[in-house]
């Protein structure tokens, strides 16, 4: 019977395990800014396995400058204190 030793040369040892979601949840966050249209707010829900959730929230490209315009607008109507 043949055991391994070591791990095989085309190994990743990038994808071991190590008990950190981050890299995971960072990778979804990732895919859903790149999947949705330029100057979106995405919102994306992680589940923990607490139960609690964790709320990721940022814009697409060109976002900012909208979010930006949408503020000052806001604050000169009086609708944003």
């Amino acid at each position: 019977m043949l055991a391994l030793t070591a791990p095989p040369a085309t190994a990743r040892p990038d994808l071991a395990p190590t008990g950190n979601r981050d890299p995971v949840e960072q990778a979804a966050v990732e895919g859903a800014l790149a999947a949705a249209r330029p100057e979106t707010l995405v919102r994306t829900d992680v589940p923990q396995p607490d139960g609690s959730v964790r709320l990721y929230a940022a814009w697409t490209d060109g976002g900012g400058p909208l979010a930006d315009h949408m503020d000052r607008v806001a604050l000169a109507r009086g609708l944003d204190v």
